[in-house]
């Protein structure tokens, strides 16, 4: 979303015409709402991930207004992201009587672009702003929109072109400015992007957009300090309508592994601004998985709309519910999220496999869990993680099965390293002289990795002193 877009959808205008359009879908009077106001309740739906009110809206607006060039735009523009949907959206588009309105043109180049690719688009786009040479400020705005229409489909180096030419047409054009350290940013510049943003922001000290940005390549330079710096300066400035800035900072604590700072930022965001992105609710899910508030953490994650998300964050939010499930001891739901991680790779991945007998014996059901570690086809590396869950979650019988399987492996790295578990396999199992003949091997031929494994259980002593220990006390 962009500063703008924010911005106008917190004006009292549009909060009353929202708030008019809902009382009357909710059965109150019938109000009269031009197309345009229509268009922009609509966009405030989408914006807030509620795709099917959006829908009804601009039903609704077509229904009123069958020849406005707004709600035409909205509907061509949902065909055109839809994956079949592009010739239904170039024929809406071919419908619309105004070709020349802006934004009809910046449709027909995204058109352009998803059915030709960027050459010609960029052809299109540069023959429409040559058209507004006698009205400068005009062709400034329609440069600088082109230049981020491109890069929301990943153009970046065609973006800061455009971005340049904005510059070009206005040095001082403050948006132009930071779209372009913004673009630098994207392209991994991240030093040069802070130079250009402190350089400008010593012209401009009280430009929030600058300071969120530099704030932002903070983040991404894991300069965390610095980021929650640079968004308490932005907030400084405009505390009332400033949501990016406060989630900047939610990420960086965050990432500073401050989850319950993150957490109590996350609810101030939700208190002033609801939840109008995926982002406050990823964060805020993540902290939440973190401080063991599983409950919490689930309503969060599962109202996050993933269809915009990319696979990355996807896999992420699966992730995270499955762990939340399988910690509130709910196995199905877990292996169900876990398997959306893997999507397709779910029938052949041996990790998934791993990790579903995790879940299960997790939720102690043994047998469940069992049944999926047979599947794996077994390498050293594989039988040890089984049998080191298995020992963790002291189902003794089995991880001692695996640990004497690899331990009549030639290898006598991985010997040694099975010898601590063996002998404490034993000792659970009741067989004390096994436990003993273990203890000694492990103590005398891997002292450190015995120490890393058991050395908890012989508190302030050395692995040479386990045995005879051992020996004396039951």
């Amino acid at each position: 979303m962009r500063n703008e877009d924010f911005s106008f959808f917190q004006n009292e205008e549009f909060q009353q015409h929202l708030k008019d359009y809902e009382n009357m879908m909710n059965g109150g009077d019938k109000v009269y709402f031009d197309a345009e106001a229509l268009t922009d309740i609509a966009e405030y739906y989408v914006f807030h991930n509620e795709p099917e009110k959006a829908e009804k809206c601009i039903g609704y607006a077509l229904t009123v207004h069958p020849d406005a060039v707004d709600p035409l735009i909205f509907k061509a523009r949902q065909y055109m992201i839809d994956e079949n949907g592009l010739e239904k959206a170039i024929s809406l588009c071919n419908l619309i009587t105004d070709q020349n309105d802006r934004e009809v043109v910046f449709l027909r180049g995204e058109l352009i672009l998803r059915e030709k690719g960027e050459e010609e688009a960029e052809a299109f786009f540069r023959n429409e702003a040559e058209k507004l040479n006698d009205d400068p400020e005009e062709k400034e705005m329609f440069v600088n929109d082109v230049s981020y229409i491109l890069q929301d489909y990943g153009l970046l180096d065609q973006a800061m072109k455009w971005a340049q030419w904005t510059t070009e047409l206005d040095p001082k054009h403050e948006h132009g400015q930071a779209h372009q350290c913004e673009l630098l940013m994207g392209l991994g510049y991240h030093d040069e992007a802070v130079k250009r943003l402190e350089s400008f922001l010593d012209e401009n000290p009280y430009s929030v957009r600058l300071w969120n940005l530099l704030a932002n390549n903070y983040v991404i330079e894991d300069r965390l300090n610095d980021a929650i710096e640079a968004a308490d300066f932005s907030l400084a400035i405009n505390n009332d309508t400033n949501p990016w800035a406060l989630m900047i900072k939610i990420r960086a604590f965050f990432y500073l592994e401050n989850y319950e700072k993150a957490h109590e930022l996350s609810e101030e965001y939700f208190q002033k601004y609801g939840c109008f992105e995926n982002y406050s609710l990823l964060y805020d899910g993540l902290s939440l998985v973190q401080m063991e508030k599983y409950e919490e953490a689930i309503g969060k994650l599962k109202r996050i709309n993933q269809s915009v998300l990319d696979h990355e964050e996807q896999q992420q939010v699966n992730l995270q519910l499955s762990t939340a499930y399988c910690f509130l001891r709910q196995p199905e739901q877990a292996v169900d999220y876990l398997g959306r991680v893997y999507g397709d790779k779910v029938q052949s991945s041996e990790e998934y496999l791993i990790q579903k007998g995790y879940i299960y014996l997790e939720c102690n059901d043994e047998e469940k869990a069992l049944e999926s570690f047979k599947q794996v086809t077994l390498t050293p590396a594989k039988e040890f993680m089984i049998a080191s869950m298995l020992y963790d979650h002291r189902k003794y019988e089995p991880a001692l099965e695996h640990l004497l399987a690899l331990e009549k492996l030639d290898d006598e790295n991985i010997k040694k390293s099975t010898y601590a578990y063996i002998s404490f396999c034993y000792k659970a199992l009741g067989n004390r002289e096994k436990f003993l003949e273990y203890l000694k091997r492990a103590c005398d031929e891997a002292p450190g990795i015995t120490k890393n494994a058991i050395g908890s259980f012989f508190q302030n002593m050395e692995p040479d002193e386990y045995y005879e220990y051992a020996c004396n006390h039951e």
